[in-house]
């Protein structure tokens, strides 16, 4: 277990060293009072409801294609309350809080392992807690702290498992307790833990145990989770009007509707470890290829080597197979990404594991021909994405988000900088990326107060035209929109579409958008409540690379091009 732990150090170097990143600012802000509304120890995870909507958009901290409906609030007490005691004492030394996110990783760890003890044989269930060890999925949340939340009910929620089985082949009334205590607090860390519920049910489906105890066991997990839904409910939180959100009871439609692509990326994530964002997931025939090859590559295998195992552990593969699949249900309403994935890589890995355990140290390597010759090639496959890729990919992905947070940092200073002074700065975002709205609460954390926040575009090429003095059209190409009018929108869902002609008021200024495009508007009018040249304005514009550079408006008559 140790070389395991010094090989999670390695791979999640970059993740430790990470700085604040995103939701970092914005709880940090909620802590230290700088954020509108009042949140308490248990609510650093209630980022917009009807208590700040309104401050936020007068902010500006909301761009105007807000829908005015967007409410995005996640019930994880014990992990706000984690980040409430942090953020009030270790604002100042971030490594000390991924030094913490990172045991949280060893408990996960060690609980899954302990889970595959109870369900493999010796070799096979090492081979799975490395496998589960330095998956991807975990980069992030150990990068991220505010990500931190799918550790927690990852560690907690595999500890319940394990006890529920126990109790299940004959354990006590502590046994049973200590599955009901581990599943609530994974519930209080976070809503990833409905995931659980997977294995819960293929547990009850498939065990060789009386009826009335396997089917009983599921009530371990089902009263928790009854009593945290119904929290939940009662308490209004839960993610609404948001593109990147989608409740299946609030958004049931659209939910459903991205589900099956969702689904394939992760799966298709958690089985191969590789990375599925950019795929176009519009085409139907791209999610049938995936579907096909993975049916192609695993199912025979799978076949030949559940053949080759002992009854109980072929019952047992089986199970946390199908577990598997359902884990990844409770996740599909939110934009695919592999820190979704942890709950069913308690699944993914043990099988794995087993194909791996049987090709390379059960069978016999002379004269291999037919399923057992694609075993071995499939094997070899899965052995690379698991063992070689599924780390590397892991160390990229910490690396990439420690890269990410440091340049979100050094551009917030810069900007900080170019508008310190001023009393209550007037920054305009001609064109910003997603991940302006943070930028907000890490200029109030560098010192400056006060700052109104006013964001035009979230998009790549966009040419600003000058109409007048206070009168400033934006226009973007055909296959473009001014702002990402789909699925992966934070602030509007695409069940609710901008119109051409319709028009919107925000602090400062009116917008009517003039032309619809196949993607969204693609051209909007902006009337300013004062002169563009006024110096009350700092016109900015947003680059991944550069950071903020001046995007001052043309002279009245001409237009000026902003590009990414």
């Amino acid at each position: 277990m140790g070389s395991l732990v010094l090989a999670g150090a390695i791979v999640f170097w970059p993740a430790l060293t990470t700085s604040f990143f995103l939701d970092d600012y914005v709880q940090s802000a909620m802590v230290h009072g700088r954020f509108p509304g009042v949140r308490g120890p248990f609510a650093l995870y209630d980022f917009i409801a009807d208590d700040n909507r309104a401050a936020l958009f007068a902010r500006g901290f909301l761009p105007w294609w807000t829908d005015a409906h967007l409410t995005l609030r996640f019930l994880r007490p014990l992990s706000s309350a984690l980040l409430w005691v942090e953020h009030s004492w270790l604002d100042a030394w971030p490594w000390a809080m991924h030094v913490h996110s990172f045991a949280w990783w060893l408990v996960a760890v060690l609980a899954a392992r302990g889970l595959f003890r109870a369900c493999l044989a010796p070799r096979a269930a090492t081979l799975a807690t490395v496998i589960f060890a330095l998956a991807p999925c975990h980069a992030i949340p150990v990068a991220w702290l505010a990500n931190r939340e799918a550790l927690l009910s990852l560690a907690f929620g595999t500890m319940g498992l394990t006890a529920l089985l126990r109790w299940q082949r004959g354990g006590g009334p502590v046994t049973a307790i200590a599955s009901v205590t581990a599943f609530t607090v994974a519930l209080a860390a976070g809503e990833y833990a409905i995931g659980c519920g997977g294995y819960v049910l293929m547990f009850a489906v498939r065990a060789r145990v009386g009826t009335r105890r396997r089917w009983a066991s599921t009530l371990l997990f089902a009263v928790p989770v009854a009593v945290y839904l119904a929290l939940r409910s009662a308490l209004g939180y839960g993610a609404e009007a948001s593109g990147f959100y989608q409740d299946p009871l609030r958004d049931t439609a659209l939910f459903f509707q991205h589900a099956p692509w969702r689904f394939v990326s992760l799966a298709f994530e958690g089985w191969f470890s590789e990375e599925t964002g950019d795929w176009n997931w519009g085409s139907d025939a791209a999610v049938v290829a995936v579907l096909v090859v993975q049916v192609l590559l695993v199912r025979p295998v799978l076949r030949h080597v559940l053949s080759r195992l002992p009854e109980a552990s072929a019952r047992t593969v089986v199970t946390l197979l199908w577990g598997s699949v359902f884990a990844l249900l409770p996740v599909l309403a939110v934009l695919p990404s592999a820190r979704l994935i942890g709950v069913a890589m308690l699944g993914i890995a043990p099988v794995v594991a087993s194909i791996l355990d049987v090709a390379w140290f059960e069978a016999a390597t002379e004269a291999r021909h037919g399923i057992e010759e694609w075993t071995a090639i499939v094997a070899t496959l899965l052995g690379f994405a698991h063992l070689v890729h599924a780390p590397g990919t892991a160390w990229l992905k910490a690396r990439q988000t420690k890269g990410y947070s440091l340049d979100f940092a050094a551009h917030a200073r810069g900007l900080a900088d170019q508008i310190r002074g001023q009393a209550a700065p007037e920054v305009v975002v001609v064109r910003g990326l997603d991940d302006v709205f943070f930028y907000g609460f890490a200029l109030e954390a560098l010192g400056v107060a006060n700052t109104h926040w006013t964001v035009l575009s979230h998009t790549g090429h966009v040419l600003a035209l000058r109409k007048d003095e206070r009168t400033l059209e934006l226009v973007v190409s055909a296959d473009s929109a001014i702002y990402p009018a789909s699925f992966g929108d934070l602030y509007r869902s695409e069940s609710h579409p901008i119109a051409a002609g319709e028009a919107f008021s925000a602090e400062g200024f009116d917008v009517t958008v003039t032309e619809m495009g196949r993607l969204g508007p693609r051209r909007a009018r902006f009337q300013f409540n004062a002169d563009l040249d006024d110096s009350r304005w700092v016109w900015v514009g947003e680059s991944q690379v550069r950071g903020f550079y001046d995007a001052k408006p043309p002279r009245i008559g001409f237009g000026n091009p902003f590009d990414p």
